[in-house]
């Protein structure tokens, strides 16, 4: 039975149930707070962050941490966007913006596990590198910082901005993704050897 009981009482419960008293003392305050429609379609002004945060579990249960993640998404949605003002197909441009991030990731990754240096001071010194190349790309580009590319096809707008079942795609998504790595990290022998890293590092 105590068991039982210390099973349930973790962060994670109490962070649900400041949750649920956070909505209800909103809903009370502010009639019309919960409503279905409007709790979904906020979900799009966060879902970046939580397709930013998903991934970093991993890195952040076996001992590491990342900042430079912001500057990585700067990096590869400004190259995405000088690709297609310069008339490269839009999906092409998506494809080798997703290979810049990777290969960023990679950089990363190198210097973290041939080195003695510290993750967060490697990813602090990536944070600034990639932010300058996204800078030079995009003013090389004439686009002012991360603003002035538009025109983007509609059927690439809408994988972000468009509905399915009357529920804005950024939910779906972020709801896909949180599986995907969930089951990676719960139910494969990858995501077991990430504990693993994680209790070696204890018992270091």
């Amino acid at each position: 039975m105590t068991n039982l009981i210390r099973s349930f009482i973790r962060w994670e419960l109490f962070l649900v149930v400041a949750i649920i008293l956070e909505l209800a003392i909103f809903s009370i305050i502010t009639p019309g707070f919960f409503n279905i429609q409007n709790l979904l379609f906020s979900i799009n002004d966060f879902a970046y962050i939580g397709l930013a945060a998903i991934p970093m579990t991993f890195v952040i249960i076996t001992g590491g941490i990342d900042v430079s993640v912001g500057s990585v998404m700067g990096l590869a949605s400004i190259t995405m966007g000088i690709l297609y003002m310069n008339g490269v197909n839009i999906w092409v441009a998506l494809l080798i913006a997703l290979i810049v991030s990777i290969l960023a990731g990679l950089l990363n990754g190198i210097i973290v596990a041939f080195t003695d240096v510290q993750p967060l001071v490697v990813t602090l010194g990536t944070m600034f590198l990639f932010a300058g190349l996204a800078l030079v790309i995009a003013g090389g580009g004439s686009a002012t910082g991360y603003e002035g590319i538009s025109g983007f096809p509609d059927e690439f707008v809408e994988v972000a901005n468009g509905m399915l079942l009357n529920i804005p795609n950024a939910v779906w998504i972020l709801l896909a993704v949180l599986i995907i790595f969930g089951t990676l990290l719960h139910f494969t022998k990858y995501g077991r050897s990430v504990y693993l890293v994680a209790q070696l590092k204890r018992l270091e």
